[in-house]
């Protein structure tokens, strides 16, 4: 027996909760620093707009650890940068000691993302945290266009302007949009720097690492893969970086936490590392021959990847997963913290001497850094660091 469509529907409305969408005239999906900047442009033109962020944090790497601003040639910078940057050194009183405008590159993620926030309160944009869009079926399309997007919580949302603003382009997928990555070759744009590099100044260690265990294998992240003929194009995404912030005053400082599945195995790579460094150097390296730690206000500073040691804090280097990966779920968290526990503890303390030991864990997770009730990784990693 057929059953008439309005009944049909009435059925399928109590197996599959539908909700009303909200309306907009652009909708931000991903609370980047882009998203933001995004949704506060499209609100000050008068639209109105949503920006919807899949976790608790807006700014993603500039409120997430990359707190130390590679500016380059800071007169080509206007726009809402310049203004983001003006009202961070407004948070921190500098007008006083900058009389041609108080521009601030280096700050705590606390105080940019409540920079960002403020901008999307003034602009009045609509901000909705833990909107995750749906794994399978999120994007809804009329042709050609895009007309709805739906949340893993059941909220839909359309609009006449969808921006996916997040790092992994899950939206902009689901859409059937094409996309690439990985490297162009240098015969792609005619560009000498493009594809594969053979060495830099920079990204290659600077002692030699046997990268084989007792038995003739491989260590943990270190692959047997070809790297590539010099100038070649491939299809591997760089690096994942750890950007942490850390402190000096005892009094703002939480121990570093050992991870319930930390593995000294996984970074034998990093004790060579320092063991060849300490031979090398006749002494034992300090940290900022092993890892950089440039310096943000009240005591704190960002530690990353040194020029010197690229795999201190980063993912494996030039990994082949595929982007995008479905909703968003990236491995690789536990990687800046337990590099933190191997240095304190268990075996691989063998290659980290009482010098560089010190002064490597004469920080530790600020308790003022994030503007919530949160210590240690926080918000999004950087992909900075490619082989």
């Amino acid at each position: 027996m057929r059953l008439p469509i309005s009944l049909s529907l009435l059925f399928a409305s109590f197996l599959f909760p539908v909700h009303a969408a909200d309306k907009y005239d652009l909708v931000v999906y991903g609370g980047t620093a882009g998203g933001v900047m995004t949704a506060v442009a499209g609100a000050r033109e008068g639209l109105s707009v949503v920006l919807l962020e899949p976790r608790d944090h807006v700014g993603g790497m500039v409120t997430g650890g990359l707190s130390w601003s590679d500016i380059g040639k800071e007169e080509v910078i206007g726009g809402l940068a310049l203004e983001f940057a003006w009202r961070v050194g407004n948070k921190y009183k500098m007008r006083h000691y900058m009389p041609r405008g108080p521009r601030v590159w280096a700050f705590e993620p606390k105080v940019a993302e409540a920079v960002m926030r403020e901008m999307l309160h003034e602009a009045g944009v609509k901000v909705l945290f833990r909107h995750r869009l749906k794994e399978n079926g999120g994007v809804i399309k009329d042709g050609a266009r895009v007309v709805r997007i739906v949340m893993e919580n059941g909220a839909a949302f359309e609009g006449k302007i969808f921006a996916d603003c997040t790092y992994e382009g899950d939206l902009m997928a689901q859409a059937g949009i094409s996309y690439t990555w990985g490297r162009e070759g240098v015969d792609e744009y005619g560009e000498s720097l493009a594809g594969v590099r053979e060495r830099t100044p920079y990204h290659q260690f600077i002692v030699n690492i046997r990268p084989y265990d007792e038995n003739g294998r491989l260590l943990p992240l270190v692959s047997d893969q070809p790297k590539g003929k010099p100038g070649s194009a491939d299809r591997k995404v760089q690096a994942y970086n750890f950007r942490v912030i850390i402190s000096d005053d005892p009094d703002n400082q939480v121990p570093f936490p050992k991870p319930p599945d930390y593995d000294p195995w996984r970074y034998e790579l990093l004790a060579r590392v320092i063991e060849a460094r300490t031979k090398k150097l006749g002494r034992p390296p300090v940290m900022n021959e092993v890892m950089i730690v440039s310096r943000i206000p009240n005591h704190k500073g960002m530690s990353t990847t040194t020029v010197r040691s690229p795999r201190i804090t980063s993912g494996p280097v030039g990994t082949t997963r595929t982007p995008p990966t479905p909703g968003g779920k990236r491995s690789g968290g536990t990687t800046c913290v337990t590099f933190r526990a191997s240095s304190t503890s268990s075996p691989t303390i063998r290659a980290c001497p009482s010098p560089c030991r010190t002064r490597s864990t004469s920080g530790g997770w600020p308790r003022t850094s994030s503007p919530t009730r949160t210590t240690g990784p926080t918000s999004s990693t950087s992909a900075r660091r490619g082989g």
